[in-house]
């Protein structure tokens, strides 16, 4: 079978009346280069089988053929959409109603005339629920549809994105809860997702590859209860706010330069963020983050000055934390510290009260050690909560 597929390597069209062979099941015309179906693959109502449907230009070969085509199964690959003039000509497919595929792939040119027509395509396209494997190469829309990420498909597992190069933001994976393997990848690497500014990921928990390695213009990062996830932070100089919780598998090698608000969670991560946070380049960070949530428990290193920290909120304490060195975070505005056991006291040395005012809310509870606050009265004129 193999060696019959390579010699039809340069098949470039079918017999013109394959409409006639009613009673067909299995069609495979893998590896072939054929530029378009013939006319009236629609009266082909047995077929179980068909590897790949190739848009052409004429209506007979439209992908209003493959509408008839109610018993398809396994894996079908749709090429050369950018030839549909029509959205909701894509409708006229009825992939909602094809429950046997398991595996699509919906591929355009290499690049598009048209950007809100392939929107419109992908959007009819929508496949039946039952689908486990969708590959979308190519596409040339800005954002992808609505039921791409739905609940509903709750059998998927596999979701490729090739080359999807003008969208500026992904779909909502964390709607996906059996998704294994999620892949971004694309011809020209510097320009895919190049406008992509928010990502989030989260309650993936079989997803286990597949975020993308350079995303220029990326300002927001989430990636939450992703607990199969090995991968390392996307290279994006530009993110300012990163939230990781209950992801211990992702690589925290550096940390952005403009980061200003950061959220963790997980004792792995934690230890790698007080690495980070302790040595060069990442230690500049010290003097601009300005918002720091942690979660869990660590080794918090001393006698580090955080000039800018407006905001730090602390879950599940540190380790060794018995008094908290208040004049190490001049610009305080807000702490919060929750259920930090070993904590008893806040220290402030001699001379740094001058520079605590600037604190307007404080709250400390399920600290069952707690018994000195060394803050003077007059000191605390803004507090306010």
């Amino acid at each position: 079978m193999g060696g019959w597929k390579n010699r039809c390597a340069f098949l470039i069209e079918l017999p013109a009346k394959m409409g006639k062979l009613v009673n067909l099941r299995h069609l495979d015309i893998t590896r072939t280069k054929l530029k378009e179906m013939p006319l009236q693959m629609r009266k082909l109502r047995n077929l179980q089988k068909l590897t790949a449907f190739v848009v052409g230009k004429h209506s007979g070969s439209s992908i209003r053929e493959l509408g008839e085509l109610r018993h398809l199964s396994g894996t079908l690959s749709i090429l050369n959409l950018q030839e549909i003039d029509y959205g909701r000509d894509a409708m006229e497919a009825k992939l909602k109603d094809k429950k046997f595929l398991s595996e699509l792939v919906l591929q355009w040119g290499d690049d598009t005339n048209d950007s809100e027509n392939e929107r419109n395509v992908l959007e009819w396209l929508c496949p039946h629920t039952n689908l486990k494997a969708l590959t979308i190469e190519h596409y040339g829309g800005t954002s992808f549809p609505i039921w791409l990420g739905d609940r509903s498909f709750s059998n998927m597992v596999s979701l490729n994105l090739v080359n999807c190069k003008y969208c500026s933001f992904l779909p909502p994976l964390g709607q996906l809860p059996a998704l294994k393997e999620l892949s971004i990848a694309g011809e020209d690497e510097g320009r895919l997702f190049s406008t992509l500014q928010e990502l989030c990921i989260i309650r993936c928990p079989k997803l286990r590859s597949g975020l993308p390695n350079h995303l220029p213009s990326l300002t927001h990062l989430t990636i939450e209860e992703c607990q199969q996830l090995v991968a390392s932070l996307p290279l994006s100089p530009a993110i300012h706010e990163l939230k990781l919780k209950d992801c211990g598998k992702v690589l925290l090698k550096e940390l952005p330069p403009t980061l200003h608000s950061f959220t963790i969670e997980g004792c792995h991560i934690l230890q790698s963020f007080v690495e980070l946070m302790t040595s060069p380049p990442s230690g500049c960070l010290l003097f601009t983050l300005k918002s720091l949530a942690i979660c869990g428990i660590l080794e918090m290193p001393r006698g580090h000055y955080y000039p800018s920290l407006e905001r730090l909120e602390l879950r599940g304490g540190y380790d060794s934390l018995w008094s908290f060195p208040l004049e190490f975070y001049p610009k305080l505005k807000n702490l919060e510290m929750y259920g930090c056991e070993n904590l008893e006291s806040f220290s402030v040395l001699d001379g740094s009260l001058q520079d605590l005012t600037s604190l307007t809310l404080l709250v400390i509870r399920n600290c069952p050690n707690f018994v000195s606050f060394l803050l003077g009265q007059r000191k605390l004129l803004k507090l306010i909560n």
